[in-house]
Parts: C-alpha cells; sequence; structure tokens
C-alpha cells in the first residue's frame, strides 16, 4: 500500500465531503482499494481524526472531525506535555473519598460517560483533548434520592 499517498487521498477525500461516507465511497473518491481503505480510515481513527457512525443495515459511515491536528504516524509522534489543572481540594484531602466520587465525563459529539474516581476522570478528560475533542467537561455527580418499589422517595443520607 501507498500508506502516505492513500492517507492523504482518503483524508482528503473525508475533509471535503458534505455528509458521512461509507468505505466503497470513500475508496471510490480516493481512487483505493477497499483493504487500502480500511487501513487508511483504521489510523485516522487511531489517531482521532474522524468520527465512526453506526449505519445499522445500511453499513458504517465515517466522517472527519473538525480538528486542526495534523495526521502523524505513531512512530514519528513525540510526546507532549499537557498541564492539568488543579482540582478541588475538597475531593483531595481524603484520598479513600477520592475513588468513591462520581463524575460525569461531557464531551462534544460524544456519550457522556460516568467515571469513578477523579484521577481516572481527569486522565478521561486528558485523553479526549488528545485525540481531537475541543473540550472535556467533568462534573460531580451527587445523590438527591432515589425511588424505591412502592412508589416511595428516600432523601440522599447525609452521612
Amino acid at each position: 500500500m501507498k500508506s502516505e499517498t492513500t492517507l492523504e487521498c482518503v483524508e482528503l477525500v473525508l475533509r471535503q465531503a458534505k455528509e458521512p461516507l461509507s468505505i466503497s465511497a470513500i475508496g471510490f473518491n480516493a481512487k483505493t482499494t477497499e483493504a487500502e481503505t480500511r487501513e487508511a480510515l483504521r489510523h485516522l481513527a487511531q489517531s482521532g481524526q474522524i468520527e465512526l457512525i453506526a449505519g445499522g443495515r445500511n453499513g458504517n459511515r465515517y466522517t472527519w472531525l473538525n480538528t486542526e491536528k495534523p495526521v502523524v504516524s505513531k512512530d514519528n509522534e513525540e510526546p507532549q506535555e499537557h498541564a492539568q489543572k488543579p482540582v478541588d481540594a475538597e475531593f483531595r484531602a481524603d484520598p479513600n473519598k477520592e475513588d468513591q466520587i462520581l463524575l460525569l465525563l461531557r464531551v462534544p459529539k460524544r456519550k457522556p460517560r460516568v467515571i469513578k474516581g477523579l484521577n481516572r476522570a481527569a486522565k478521561a478528560a486528558i485523553g479526549a483533548v488528545k485525540n481531537g475533542a475541543p473540550s472535556a467537561d467533568v462534573y460531580v455527580l451527587q445523590p438527591v434520592g432515589s425511588a424505591v418499589r412502592g412508589a416511595i422517595w428516600k432523601g440522599a443520607n447525609k452521612s
């Protein structure tokens, strides 16, 4: 496979597409074989450049994420240092309490994730931004109450 030229052709087709494309449409427009197209898509997905849209019966479709991150092979990638913002001291005070905290990670164009533990949430947020997301927000989830059988509402216990 002429990896660089195929990768560049597939990237160009996806960048210019106005709607998500199937593998066969990408291969046709990029003038590449299906195997070359799949390999290029796999590389772009691993570098966080494209988004897979599950299509069910119609097959998967791919779209370019709006990022300015250049396509770089994993071999040539240089380690990047990302500054981590300090997290609320209230949660850092008790290490046992830190793993019990439920946090919500919200990344644009992704489903929200519930993560247990402050360190895991921070690493997941940084990872999402490294993979091309414009931002990643982390929120604390605090239980307010719960409903039990018999239509009874119990407020959260403050302990």
